[in-house]
């Protein structure tokens, strides 16, 4: 089940990652009505067993609370140790992957798995709008962003705080200091989804009640009209982000 990371045309992950997932090896499978895990080490990790049982309660909310039944998923598990930086390039910035025709998610990074794994799941429940153009940031007059990649990450969000006991008022305090250092870094153009997955997602947390109703009642437009008419409040200063880890939800290792 791995061989698709290891294909020459993926370009997630560096030739390093793709060295240490050669030499792992099946340590942990279980096959669950929603979904089939398949957990690769060079040694036994226990977080695969809890991950399963995260996207297994998963499966239940997003019935509960969507009316959304997802088919099987493949879940493809490989606990890289590579970290995430500041850094506007997929091999510092990306945890997993999955292809909505297909019945696979692969997630290959061990930083922040719990939560990447919801994400790469909640991809299979719903689609947003993707491309647009937002203006409300301090500096740049214009940023391409992707509120399919916002929303996914916002719920992914919404979801790890629950399953770890946390609250969303204490999240903002995490989140507000990731758009500091994602508003300062000296890109004017971002390659990634890195823009959407902190800075917007911050806007929607902010919200998260409202938004969390607009998407119920699938009023995705009042959605994305929020985000146009909402400007970041944040002064341009240097933050020095060298060597710097990015974490994207502060519980994602509960």
């Amino acid at each position: 089940m791995k061989s698709e990371l290891l294909e020459s045309s993926n370009d997630y992950l560096t030739q390093a990652m793709k060295a240490y997932v050669k030499k792992t090896k099946l340590v942990y499978y279980k096959k669950y009505t929603q979904c089939t895990i398949w957990g690769y080490s060079i040694k036994k990790n226990k977080i695969y067993e809890l991950c399963g049982k995260r996207i297994k309660k998963l499966y239940n909310d997003l019935f509960k609370d969507f009316g959304i039944t997802l088919k099987h998923l493949n879940v493809v598990l490989v606990d890289c140790p590579d970290h995430r930086k500041f850094i506007d390039d997929t091999f510092y910035i990306n945890g997993g992957f999955t292809y909505l025709g297909g019945d696979v998610v692969y997630i290959y990074r061990y930083d922040e798995m719990l939560k990447v794994a919801l994400h790469e799941v909640i991809h299979h429940a719903f689609f947003f709008k993707e491309k647009a153009l937002y203006s409300g940031d301090p500096i740049r007059p214009n940023v391409t962003i992707n509120f399919n990649e916002a929303l996914v990450e916002f719920l992914a969000t919404l979801y790890q705080l629950k399953y770890t006991h946390n609250t969303v008022k204490n999240e903002l305090k995490h989140s507000l200091n990731c758009v500091k250092n994602v508003v300062n870094m000296p890109n004017m153009v971002f390659t990634t989804q890195l823009y959407s997955y902190i800075v917007i997602k911050h806007l929607l947390l902010k919200k998260h009640k409202l938004i969390l109703r607009y998407i119920k009642n699938k009023q995705y437009d009042k959605i994305y009209q929020y985000v146009y008419n909402t400007k970041i409040n944040i002064k341009p200063s240097f933050i020095n982000l060298a060597n710097k880890q990015l974490t994207f939800v502060s519980a994602s290792y509960e």
